[in-house]
């Protein structure tokens, strides 16, 4: 849904899945892996998820979920997207939060607010997603953390030019790939002490089902000594 893409995130089919719908739009999940299930020596030891999911037809979806993980920690989202101006061009509205940590959470809590919009105007899209990490317990190395990335294509027939950028108030380590370079994939709060800013041109050709990417990735940690990296890429995605 929003920044942090809840709604992807929505009851993890991780094995076993129970999906119940009692009324039109409404979905009631239950996940679980079989096999930590099956190796756990105790059902605690096991991974799970569950959330719930609305969606009113042109109007809006919400949802809210939980992910327990074995040994590690648990995490919830809720997220809201509102779709009622989608025919004045705003596709998405929405915004997200996550809260990780929730069985420690006095000592390693974390909370984040991600806002989402997309917007298009005939062939001009621009994407607009952003993280805001607030930490509300009691590890001093997270302090507030943010990063945003903004998207912008224009389809000139089979051909689609875009470019992306990227910006990290706490910058992570560098990516070997390219896809994560827009400051939000797998991104975790903290990081290296320092900003980092992406940015990403490059061009789609759509060739009879199948899709060329080229283009160039810079990323920058900016340090009193800059740290850059670059990259020549060229992607090929077919479809089955």
């Amino acid at each position: 849904m929003g920044g942090f893409d809840s709604n992807n995130g929505f009851a993890d089919p991780l094995g076993i899945l129970v999906n119940l719908a009692p009324i039109p739009g409404l979905n009631v999940l239950l996940a679980g892996n079989l096999k930590n299930i099956t190796d756990a020596a105790e059902p605690a030891e096991a991974d799970y998820s569950a959330g719930v999911r609305y969606v009113a037809a042109g109007l809006f979806g919400a949802n809210a979920s939980i992910n327990y993980q074995k040994d590690t920690k648990a995490t919830a989202y809720a997220g809201f997207d509102f779709l009622g101006l989608s025919g004045l061009g705003l596709t998405k509205l929405a915004i997200d939060v996550k809260a990780e940590n929730l069985n420690e959470f006095s000592d390693k809590g974390t909370f984040g607010v991600g806002p989402r919009i997309h917007f298009a105007l005939g062939d001009l899209g621009l994407q607009l997603r952003s993280q805001v990490y607030l930490p509300l317990g009691g590890d001093e190395e997270k302090d507030l953390d943010l990063v945003a990335h903004l998207l912008a294509t224009y389809k000139i027939g089979n051909i689609t030019p875009g470019i992306a950028l990227g910006y990290q108030l706490d910058g992570a380590a560098f990516s070997n790939d390219y896809r994560n370079w827009d400051a939000m994939q797998g991104k975790e709060i903290g990081g290296l002490g320092d900003p980092a800013l992406f940015i990403k041109p490059y061009v789609a050709f759509n060739l009879g089902g199948k899709t060329v990417e080229l283009g160039y990735a810079f990323e920058s940690i900016m340090a009193d000594t800059a740290i850059t990296q670059h990259l020549i890429f060229a992607n090929l995605n077919v479809g089955f």
